[in-house]
């Protein structure tokens, strides 16, 4: 949400019309991502999930730069970026056990970053990566200690 600084740009339509689809993704990402993804890699124990849900929400911006025709090196920064983030809200997902929240704000911060004047500058976007990477490891380590052992039957996160 830092990147709300600036302000939003549009008319009534176009922020009403970004919002609705930011939630519509919100819900479709977190939905697969610490919805799916997390659930089927919970065995793994939190922190490989977390990781490994991290990197897959991460590889699937790579797409941006596949159908959209992004430039590359704007691609592996986002790549990069939103697997932080991924990282961070899988470890989110731990801590509320529910998607919910993690929709609304992944369609905030989605609708922000859409809406904004202008991208905030890589050494702020490397700052907020890094911010998640940690936020993320110190949420994780805080769960009880019976979270972050593999399981070893089909009995899904705990």
């Amino acid at each position: 949400m830092s990147y709300a600084a600036p302000g939003v740009t549009g008319s009534l339509t176009v922020l009403v019309s970004t919002a609705v689809t930011m939630l519509a993704v919100g819900i479709a990402e977190e939905s697969l991502s610490r919805g799916v993804n997390q659930y089927v890699l919970a065995r793994l124990g939190v922190m490989r999930a977390a990781v490994w849900v991290g990197v897959l929400f991460g590889l699937g911006h790579a797409l941006s730069a596949l159908w959209f025709g992004r430039p590359w090196d704007d691609t592996v920064a986002q790549v990069i970026s939103t697997t932080a983030y991924g990282f961070g809200l899988a470890a989110l997902r731990w801590q509320l056990a529910t998607i919910w929240p993690l929709v609304v704000l992944h369609a905030s911060d989605n609708f922000v970053q859409l809406r904004s004047p202008g991208a905030a500058a890589l050494w702020w976007q490397a700052v907020v990566a890094l911010f998640f990477v940690v936020y993320g490891w110190w949420l994780i380590r805080r769960l009880p200690e019976r979270l972050d052992e593999p399981v070893s039957s089909d009995t899904g996160p705990r």
